[in-house]
């Protein structure tokens, strides 16, 4: 079964369209969404985040978050969740355990983020519009060529048993945006990396 976005994560977020379309809030209730399935502790595994509509790009996150932490607060996620996730506004990838770091390009509306979750090597790539940002090469395995995390699996943010990375999506922005996921449902927009799977 492919994963959809999960109506129990946010209590904000208005989700339709099968599950896939999100309307996330802003104006200070800000909304985070996760995925209704998490990753293996192997494999390789892809999917695609449409900024659809955006009535701000003032940092809204694509990514992957600890599916068990996700919550809907003053932030719109807990200050425990563990994520790592590609920054609208400025390109930067964030993680909770820093602040932003220069990684890529700025997105907005319109723009197609692709998400390559390497469990094998423990490191997440993104691409923006098909090219994947860093020079990244999500194909390049053990040497995570470019790759925005390498940590998936270090003790300081995978312990079995507890942590489990799913989809997420976040809306830090002053009004409400709206985002469209593909788990695999339809076409990719880009081709899948080679021994991705969905």
């Amino acid at each position: 079964n492919f994963t959809t976005l999960n109506s129990l994560s946010p209590t904000g977020a208005v989700l339709s369209d099968g599950m896939l379309v999100t309307v996330l809030r802003g104006n200070g209730g800000y909304d985070s969404v996760g995925g209704t399935q998490s990753f293996p502790r192997s494999g390789k595994w892809y999917f695609e985040i449409t900024f659809t509509t955006a009535n701000s790009t003032n940092s809204n996150l694509i990514g992957i978050a600890d599916g068990s932490s996700i919550k809907t607060d003053t932030w719109g996620i807990d200050s425990g969740t563990k994520y790592r996730v590609y920054k609208s506004n400025d390109g930067n990838k964030q993680s909770d355990l820093a602040g932003g770091a220069s990684y890529g390009n700025s997105f907005g509306a319109g723009d197609v983020i692709g998400v390559a979750v390497d469990m094998d090597n423990g490191a997440l790539y993104f691409r923006k519009q098909g090219t994947f940002q860093n020079s990244g090469d999500p194909t390049s395995g053990a040497s995570k060529t470019g790759a925005a995390f390498t940590d998936l699996l270090t003790a300081s943010t995978y312990t079995a048993g507890g942590l489990e990375w799913t989809p997420f999506i976040h809306n830090d922005g002053t009004s409400s945006n709206t985002f469209t996921a593909n788990f695999g449902q339809s076409d990719f927009a880009a081709t899948i990396p080679n021994g991705y799977s969905t």
